[in-house]
């Protein structure tokens, strides 16, 4: 079953057309780059944070490039993506360890 889209966009277009606002578009570009996310995970070796997070975290950084990605700078998209959603990632990894370094001093404090 094919699912279809009111937004005929294609190619670069679709990047400008979910970065006006198109709800379809942005769904289909989350959609046909969850891939990327997948990747980034397994290459980074994130370990210690939930798996969920990690994808929550990857889909934001998938979100934010769609939204900011401008193909006139020459860059491929997914190089683009992957940077992004690496720095979600490294930056969940960051956050998680503080968050343990200051439940580890509060126990030993208490």
């Amino acid at each position: 079953m094919a699912i279809g889209t009111a937004c005929h966009s294609q190619g670069v277009g679709r990047f400008a057309c979910a970065q006006a606002g198109c709800p379809d578009c942005l769904e289909t570009l989350l959609r046909e780059n969850k891939g990327l996310i997948q990747s980034v995970i397994q290459t980074q070796g994130m370990s210690g944070i939930d798996y969920a997070v990690l994808v929550q975290e990857g889909r934001i950084g998938l979100w934010l490039a769609i939204v900011h990605y401008d193909p006139a700078r020459g860059y491929a998209f997914s190089i683009y993506a992957w940077t992004a959603i690496r720095y979600r990632l490294w930056r969940a990894h960051f956050y998680a360890d503080r968050v343990e370094d200051d439940k580890n001093e509060a126990a030993e404090a208490g």
